[in-house]
């Protein structure tokens, strides 16, 4: 996949409840400069209070600067049972899709999916990291629309390593349009 061209960015901009990315503005301000298509994303931490996120969310990524809907990163459970895991995860999106009127991207690693997601967010787009040759599988046969594939590419004039994700076959980023 090496040699790709590259029409898209998702930028991280927030985590937890006040952290935001040092670099954000810059990044998507640069990313829209040389022409690519650019989103944020948020760091979904369960310990944290979900609205407290939202508010972190809301008020850095303004919908206006979006080319693409934003992506909830989900990686961790944290300490919280799973059924407060699941319904503050719930409450967070609902807040989040109807803040920006469309539906995020959720973003999570293959066996995080299988062991705490499957099946859930069933009218939601998804975006599956797998660091393998092999694209992901989930349990649940869903098809996802991005799969991230190495978390160790290089891209001319970014210094360090850099995300590779591509389209699935059969979806378009125009799914993701804001």
């Amino acid at each position: 996949m090496a040699g790709t061209k590259i029409s898209y960015v998702y930028i991280k901009a927030t985590e937890g409840a006040a952290l935001v990315d040092d670099t954000y503005a810059y990044n998507l301000r640069e990313a829209r400069r040389v022409g690519l298509s650019a989103g944020s994303y948020h760091f979904y931490r369960p310990n944290v209070d979900w609205k407290t996120q939202l508010e972190n969310l809301t008020s850095t990524v303004r919908r206006e600067e979006q080319d693409l809907v934003p992506i909830i990163d989900i990686e961790h459970r944290g300490n919280v049972g799973y059924d407060k895991f699941i319904a503050d995860l719930n409450a967070f999106v609902a807040e989040v899709t109807k803040h920006y009127g469309k539906k995020p991207l959720l973003y999570t690693f293959q066996n995080f999916y299988n062991k705490y997601l499957c099946g859930t967010f069933k009218d939601y787009h998804w975006m599956i990291a797998r660091y393998r040759p092999d694209e992901p599988t989930l349990d649940d046969g869903r098809k996802f629309i991005i799969w991230q594939y190495s978390a160790k590419g290089s891209v001319r004039g970014i210094r360090g390593n850099v995300d590779r994700s591509r389209l699935m076959d059969g979806f378009s980023l125009s799914a993701l349009a804001m």
